[in-house]
């Protein structure tokens, strides 16, 4: 399939390079010549204003013949005296009678061009034109915004970047009839900004004035008083700014856009009274912006530094229409002052001559395509111009801008179409595929020239006949399923009738019935041949959509549902009087409840998804419910006299054509009844209703209460009562129901036999209970709990604040299969947050201790430990009745986990829980649990035993450490870690208990030394124990044993206190133990042989590191070495012999100085020891190189103290 073309195909394609036509314009250069190179120039419709570098301004006509030269001086000065200098800026007034110029040096001229003297074909005639005001304020100042005061032909807007201000200068007769100005400052920019930029624009009798600083952009309405009425910080720093910077209103004075480097911005200006601006868009380009140019209301041109001119749309996110490369182009620098944009057409200098290019129109463009032969690509052309989102189809279409595009169009289109497909015909190897492509393009571009359009507008609608007839018959088939495509699709909506037969009867010969109903429910009815389509859906059986067509048709919506109520009565078997005009031929009568579905939601039957129009579904509304409601029979036709009946006279019940469909199917019937009840038109109170307006929710409840009384023994009778039940209390406001009716109803909910409508009855006897008062309550209990709706019960005592009873419900044998487990925990939330009474409370507790274990099996455990804990945490300890032992630990292990309840507050459950663990062997949960304990729990010392007893010696140290017992607590650790090796456990878990016992040793104030003998006797324990051997070869036992001795020797004594023995009278202690003194000697000998091991294999492992440091370090150390001129760092700055400073070594150079000269005055003493070399040894004592002569050393020195040689 062919995609249309994106909007910035332009910038992407050839079709680019051929958007401007270029015309070259060699004499004006020859013209220039004499008076210097181009600096500037603008375009008018009829003539070119060029700024030379001598300081002339030229006029040519686009023959290329000079018209007049503007000279650089005051009228009233000698001809000698001309101003030689480079014109900057150049502005035309409105009505093109007045040029202003500015010039490098600061001076500003004003020229009248009424009284050039040219005669348009030799310049040598031609008399030079004086300035008529000169403006002399700004001499070696850089003038940056020239422009003309409105209308003003003798009013100038001036910046200057130097003094920061802009000034208004008036230019006015004085009594000499000599024109003078007068001065006046509108703006002065602060200290700290740069004035970069003015630029001035009038609409009607208001001057707006753009301002760009260094820090922010700016608009000014001028005027009497000049207001700021925009302001906004640039994205560029002072640092950012360069050179590139520019500004541009749009023709209109609708936006204005500024950019400075990179950064592009626009502004839009709303034209009230305030004249309020608001930010558009920020764009960003991937190089600076050298000028900006508008090209139409919307559309601006951006011109880079690389001379890319890109086309950007201001008003969707400067989304680029195009992009067109005038590199080629050779335009002369820098390009902003060289390159303008004016009436369509591009005006530029480049190195040789002067260019203009002609922006190609859209015919010219699809023209080039026909001239290639490639219809598809002018197609696609031709779609992509009628696409509005374009802004660049604006532009392209300036020959035809008063004319419709689509009127401009369309006969393009239609040649256009017809020349593509007789091409393809008469191609003898074009696959089916390229017909396809071509009718689905075709189709989508005639969509746009007829959806939604009166035939009137354009003329050939034949054109999908035309290309039909067109086609051999082996390509028809292609082209109709192409066709139906589109109109399924939705690019077609109007098609001529001979198309639309031919499409008709092709899907029907092909039983594309599907897509032969969304034909007929997406094309404009208005336009169909209605015959075909009627004789089309009664032979395919699509009675549905025959009735979308007479309702679109006819705009009637009664007809169909006659016919339903005729359809339904004859398939009862009812001899009916039959209805005369009857068309349709409904043969399915269940649609007729869907069909009042859509017209109760407004929606168009079948669809669902279409509305119909407002007043005819008011209408359709009022038509329907004056038959469906109708008491009696009705006339039909309507202005007939003939009686539509359903039943014999006799026979006739009241409203009998609701009665129908009620008796006919009861439950689509009230579904259809919810839907008009949910229809905003019954929304009116009963005091509201008029005379002819009878129709409201409250009216139609109480036909179907009278329908309901009269079916009572019935399952319909039942339905429509529980149908009443659910809509009294949802529509409060307009339903209004007696309790003798609410007896009524809930007589016949609860007196029915019928089980399948049991649930429902529940739950509309839920719904009503809120809006009902029993007369006797007991007796309403009674006969709720003999039909067993138990949770119709729960909501009647909810009303009647019975918590109690509510309780008893949800703990009866039968709450089981009534509630979930959610309900159930809802109910008793709801109960325990509200009930207040103490009584209440009381029996509420007793009822749910004394069925605590069928409530547990019914609720979501969790949540109910929640809900008991909120209450009260008592009612835990009915869980130990409870025979399910994995229930009860569950229980428990949720209730100390996800609740706030500390384990010491319920011992009876932490006794249980420690003796089921310890049953389990499950001591890590237990070590959790303990952990919560804050104070000792009833009953410790007996559970410390039972613990112990059961090895559970961690979770017995926890309670040791809760009675503050330390000392107990590390043998009770101990005690885990030599059952641990004593069982081969993994000696990894031994780990954490030793640092637990060393840890608490450290802590000890009183007597430590035993808390350090126990640790060491254990350790040796466990060397002399057989399993040493076989556990990772005691090597995490050993590094344990040097962990402890580095823990007593860091216990913190000073190094000459006489404790420094400490560690061996521990260790002396330690074997003195009596169970030690019978092991051989040989056995220790073995394991601190390894200790001693393991301390030298850190050393060695310390010294590889270092070894390792040393090598990663080489470059340092290199670069250190060679630094040093000789021998090593110091360890002190003085002499070891003389005691003598070593002459200022390791100071910073400055300090050095000061230190230098101080000492210099002191004593010929320092003076002598200044001029000493020094002499460093590896061992850091340094010494004077005279003070070691004093001592014998001659040539060969060493330390004095260490023997180290140099």
């Amino acid at each position: 399939m062919l995609e249309q073309l994106p909007l910035d195909y332009f910038t992407k394609s050839e079709m680019a390079r051929s958007l401007i036509k270029w015309s070259s314009y060699s004499h004006i250069y020859s013209s220039l010549t004499p008076y210097g190179y181009p600096t500037c120039f603008l375009p008018t419709r009829s003539h070119l204003v060029i700024g030379t570098s001598k300081g002339m301004i030229l006029i040519f006509d686009f023959r290329e013949f000079l018209h007049g030269i503007l000279i650089p001086q005051s009228s009233t000065s000698d001809a000698d005296n001309a101003l030689r200098d480079a014109v900057k800026i150049l502005k035309i007034s409105e009505d093109g009678t007045h040029v202003a110029g500015a010039y490098e040096s600061g001076h500003v001229f004003l020229w009248d061009i009424n009284i050039t003297g040219s005669n348009g074909s030799d310049d040598s005639k031609i008399e030079p034109i004086r300035a008529i005001l000169y403006v002399d304020d700004y001499i070696n100042m850089t003038v940056i915004g020239l422009d003309f005061y409105g209308n003003r032909h003798t009013g100038l807007i001036v910046g200057v970047q130097e003094t920061g201000t802009i000034t208004y200068h008036s230019g006015k007769r004085n009594h000499l009839w000599k024109l003078v100005y007068t001065n006046a400052i509108v703006l002065k920019v602060p200290s700290n900004e740069r004035l970069l930029l003015c630029n001035c624009k009038a609409y009607e009798d208001v001057v707006f004035c753009g301002i760009l600083t260094s820090k922010y952009f700016a608009v000014m309405k001028l005027g009497e008083v000049p207001k700021l009425i925009y302001n906004e910080p640039i994205k560029a720093t002072s640092q950012q700014l360069g050179l590139n910077y520019s500004m541009s209103w749009n023709a209109n004075i609708s936006r204005v856009a500024y950019s400075v480097n990179t950064n592009l911005s626009c502004v839009a200006l709303e034209g009230n009274n305030a004249y309020e601006l608001m930010k558009v868009h920020d764009y960003t380009t991937s190089e600076s912006i050298s000028s900006l140019q508008w090209l139409s209301r919307d559309l601006v041109g951006v011109l880079t530094i690389s001379h890319q001119f890109l086309l950007l749309d201001s008003s969707n996110g400067f989304k680029a229409n195009a992009i067109v490369d005038l590199l080629e182009q050779d335009i002369l620098r820098p390009p902003s002052t060289h390159f303008q944009w004016y009436d369509s057409k591009a005006f530029l200098f480049s190195t040789y001559s002067f260019k203009i290019g002609h922006l190609m129109t859209w015919s010219q463009l699809v023209l080039t395509s026909v001239q290639k032969g490639n219809y598809i690509e002018s197609l696609l052309l031709l779609e992509y111009f009628l696409n509005e989102e374009s802004k660049l189809n604006n532009i392209l279409f300036y020959e035809n801008k008063d004319t419709p595009k689509k009127k401009v169009l369309f006969e393009p289109f239609y040649n256009l179409a017809m020349a593509a497909v007789g091409f393809l015909i008469k191609s003898e190897i074009a696959s089916n595929s390229k017909y396809e492509e071509l009718f689905t393009l075709i189709f989508r571009i005639w969509g746009q020239f007829t959806n939604g359009r009166q035939s009137s507008i354009v003329a050939n609608e034949d054109l999908i006949d035309k290309i039909s007839e067109l086609l051999p018959n082996e390509k028809k088939s292609l082209y109709y399923e192409a066709l139906a495509l589109a109109v399924v699709y939705g690019k077609v909506k109007r098609l001529p009738a001979e198309s639309f037969k031919e499409l008709i009867q092709d899907q029907a010969t092909k039983r594309h019935v599907i897509r032969l109903q969304e034909i007929l429910t997406s094309l404009d009815v208005a336009n169909l041949d209605i015959d075909l389509a009627v004789r089309v859906c009664n032979k395919e059986g699509l009675i549905d959509l025959s009735i979308y067509i007479w309702n679109m048709i006819f705009n009637d919506y009664l007809t169909p549902f006659i016919e339903f109520l005729q359809s339904i009565a004859t398939s009862n078997g009812t001899k009916t009087t039959a209805a005369q005009n009857l068309s349709i031929g409904i043969n399915d009568p269940r649609m007729v409840f869907k069909y009042l579905e859509c017209i109760f939601g407004s929606k168009q039957y079948p669809l669902g998804n279409r509305n119909i129009p407002v007043k005819s579904a008011q209408i359709a509304f009022e038509q329907i419910l004056s038959v469906l409601f109708s008491g009696t029979s009705i006339r039909w036709p309507l202005s007939s006299t003939n009686n539509f009946q359903l039943y014999k006279m006799d026979e006739e019940p009241a409203f009998p054509y609701l009665t129908l469909l009620l008796d006919y199917n009861v439950e689509s019937c009230l579904q259809m009844l919810d839907h008009l009840f949910e229809s905003d038109i019954l929304n009116v109170d009963e005091s509201d209703l008029d005379g002819d307006s009878v129709f409201s929710r409250q009216y139609i409840t109480e036909i179907l209460m009278d329908y309901m009384l009269n079916n009572k023994n019935n399952g319909n009778g039942v339905a429509v009562g529980t149908f009443i039940a659910r809509n009294c209390p949802k529509y409060p406001q307009f339903i209004h129901v007696s309790n003798k009716y609410y007896d009524s109803i809930i007589d016949v909910i609860c007196n029915n036999k019928i089980e399948s409508l049991k649930k429902r009855s529940e739950t509309a006897l839920e719904a009503i209970i809120s809006k009902y008062t029993p007369k006797d309550e007991n007796q309403f209990v009674e006969m709720i709990k003999k039909n067993m709706f138990l949770k119709a019960l729960v909501m009647f005592y909810r009303i009647s604040n019975k918590f109690s009873d509510m309780i008893e419900i949800i703990v009866g044998d039968e709450s089981a299969s009534a509630f979930t487990s959610q309900e159930t925990s809802d109910i008793l939330n709801f109960v325990l947050r509200n009930v207040k009474e103490s009584i209440d409370k009381l029996k509420i507790k007793d009822a749910i201790a004394c069925h605590f274990n069928q409530i547990i099996q019914n609720v979501d455990l969790d949540e109910f430990i929640t809900i008991c804990q909120n209450f009260d945490p008592a009612l835990h300890d009915s869980i130990l009745l409870n025979e399910d032992e994995d229930l009860k630990y569950r229980y428990i292990n949720i209730l100390f986990d996800d609740t706030k309840l500390l384990p010491e507050e319920r011992p009876a459950l932490l006794g249980w829980y420690l003796h089921e663990s310890v049953k389990r062997g499950d001591e890590k949960k237990l070590i959790d649990l303990l952990n919560k304990i804050t104070r000792p729990p009833k009953d410790v010392n007996n559970l410390i035993e039972y613990l112990i007893h059961s090895t559970f010696f961690e979770s017995a140290s926890i309670l040791y450490s809760l009675l503050g017992d330390k000392f107990q607590q590390l043998r009770t650790l101990l005690s885990a870690v030599e059952c641990l090796n004593k069982n081969n456990i993994n000696q990894e878990l031994i780990k954490p208990h030793i640092f637990k016992a060393v840890s608490i040793a450290n802590s000890a104030v009183v007597d430590e030394k035993k808390y350090w003998c126990a640790i060491l006797e254990c350790l040796i324990r466990l060397f002399i124990s057989d399993n040493i051997s076989t556990v990772n070869g005691g090597f995490q036992l050993y590094s344990m044993m040097v962990n402890v001795f580095v823990s007593i020797s860091e216990k913190g004594y000073d190094i000459d206190n006489e404790d420094t023995k400490r560690f061996s009278k521990i260790f002396e202690n330690a074997l003195e133990n009596q169970e030690l003194l019978l092991v051989k000697s040989n056995r220790f000998r073995d394991g601190f042989v390894e200790i001693f091991n393991q301390y030298n294999l850190s050393e060695n492992v310390l010294k590889l590191v270092l070894a390792v440091v040393m090598n990663y370090s080489s470059e340092s150390d290199i670069l250190y070495l060679l630094s040093q001129r000789r021998g090593w760092s110091i360890g002190s700055d003085v002499c070891e012999i003389c005691g003598k400073k070593l002459w200022g070594i390791g100071l910073a150079k400055k300090d050095f100085e000061t230190w230098k000269i101080r000492f210099e005055n002191e004593s010929d003493f320092y003076k002598l020891s200044l001029n000493h070399d020094v002499v460093v040894f590896k061992c850091r004592h340094a010494f004077h190189d005279k003070c070691l002569g004093n001592l014998g050393q001659n040539g060969e020195y060493h330390c004095l103290f260490c023997r180290y040689k140099v």
